[in-house]
């Protein structure tokens, strides 16, 4: 009866692009924030606040505008005139007639206004389904990231927030951060099963002290630096730093006196720049801003200066940027994309596909951004390496490691690395962990005196890998 256009430029194929950098910015901060990979990293650098910042300047910037570009894909709104149009001819009002003998009270004009409003409400619905049904993901998907982002909502509220700020001018020591647990405990719960990761652990690390925590794999060494990093809180159990409960502290305080490589760490869809900077200060990034020997220093010690000197754009590379380019879909009615709109698409879109790197330069890149921050601030009491080599070859990893000791000076350090050998005759502190428990811990001559014992094993497995 009526030929309603199926988008606002007339039902033909689009393509879509933006070359607006604080649009790109905006995206990449949405997806930061959004996407659970960054969570851990983005908890453990401190760089929440900055992110949100930086989120807020480019809404600013920009307006309030959706980065949501999948919608784009499904159609361009049409005028309001032709969506007023549609509301009233795309779903019969028959079943809504049929209530009007019911309504004798009620004047005709507002039984019929009503009755359109019902409509419009169905016909959102409807809408909201279907980008549901051509989201092109299963359904238990598509809930799965919505339970995702609400479970995300709740994290800062069970993280307990002290006041206390860290370093504690009564309780802290110069010379590195003191370490305790008495009796703790970790518990991941799900909806399939009650799984303890760490069991009544308890040991006493002295400020300055070299520790080498070890164990097989699966024995909760990981979630025993996520509870000393403060990116999980004990089930059971007291964790003191410096001779005060954890949680009495500032915890984005606490964590600006850490420095903390982990296995899995993420790199930020923003340029190099941004990612080395990202643990710092708005001071001292400010400071770093003005001498790029400051990052050539970093990218030099953390072993990614080749790797980012032979990038076209250098520091400026984003590796991983978020895309918003893409044509039209032609499964809700919009017309075929022409050759000729792809092309310039093409020619006029930004560099949007990531840079593939390998695990090493990934790991290399992030110790890069460990050593930013050791090398700019002065008040790292803490240092905690956490696997964070194994993707490098022997002598990689070792001459790596080699360099985080020599800026371990006046700094707690904590190692996890499976090739431990060459470390533990240095170590003032072995940890030795076997199915979440706390079995063995001294130093090496001591656990060596232990034949049978689980270090003594895995030691002896470090010299002899064949047996």
């Amino acid at each position: 009866m009526v030929c309603i256009p199926t988008n606002g430029l007339g039902g033909v194929g689009y393509s879509f692009w933006t070359n607006n950098p604080a649009y790109h910015r905006l995206a990449a901060m949405h997806q930061i924030i959004f996407d659970t990979e960054y969570r851990k990293t983005l908890l453990k650098d401190g760089a929440t606040d900055f992110v949100l910042a930086e989120y807020e300047r480019s809404m600013k910037e920009l307006g309030f505008l959706s980065v949501d570009a999948e919608i784009l894909c499904y159609g361009i709104p049409v005028a309001w005139y032709w969506q007023m149009l549609q509301v009233m001819v795309d779903v019969p009002l028959i079943g809504f007639l049929f209530t009007y003998p019911t309504v004798d009270q009620v004047s005709t004009t507002s039984w019929l206004m009503t009755g359109l409003f019902v409509q419009y409400a169905a016909t959102r619905m409807k809408k909201s389904i279907d980008n549901v049904k051509t989201s092109q993901k299963p359904l238990h998907e598509v809930l799965g990231v919505a339970e995702r982002f609400y479970k995300g909502l709740t994290v800062k509220g069970l993280l307990k927030q002290g006041r206390r700020p860290y370093p504690d001018r009564t309780h802290s020591l110069s010379m590195g951060m003191r370490i305790s647990f008495r009796n703790v405990s970790l518990v991941h719960q799900s909806s399939l099963c009650i799984h303890p990761a760490v069991q009544n652990v308890s040991f006493n690390i002295a400020p300055g002290q070299f520790v080498l925590l070890v164990g097989q794999n699966g024995s909760g060494k990981t979630s025993l630096l996520h509870l000393i990093s403060g990116l999980f809180e004990p089930s059971e159990g007291v964790i003191s730093i410096d001779g005060v409960p954890a949680q009495e502290f500032n915890s984005l305080s606490l964590r600006q006196a850490m420095v903390v490589l982990l296995q899995t760490e993420e790199i930020y869809p923003l340029s190099i720049r941004d990612n080395l900077f990202m643990s710092l200060s708005e001071l001292d990034k400010a400071r770093c801003h003005l001498k790029s020997d400051y990052l050539d220093q970093s990218a030099e010690m953390g072993g990614s200066y080749r790797f980012i000197n032979s990038l076209t754009e250098k520091y400026e590379t984003v590796l991983n940027p978020v895309g918003h380019f893409n044509t039209s879909s032609d499964i809700v009615g919009n017309g075929p994309v022409s050759s000729a709109v792809v092309e310039e698409m093409r020619r006029n879109a930004p560099r949007m596909s990531s840079i593939p790197i390998s695990g090493g330069e990934k790991q290399r890149l992030i110790a890069s951004r460990a050593f930013m921050k050791l090398n700019n601030y002065s008040g790292v009491k803490l240092l905690v390496v956490d696997e964070a080599t194994s993707a490098l070859d022997a002598i990689a990893e070792r001459n790596l490691l080699e360099r985080f000791r020599s800026h371990s000076v006046g700094k707690t350090t904590i190692f996890v690395t499976h090739r431990f050998q060459y470390l533990a005759h240095q170590a003032d502190l072995i940890l030795c962990m076997h199915e979440g428990k706390l079995i063995q811990q001294g130093t090496h001559g001591r656990l060596m005196s232990d034949l049978e014992g689980e270090y003594a094993k895995l030691y002896r497995a470090q010299l002899d890998p064949e047996h």
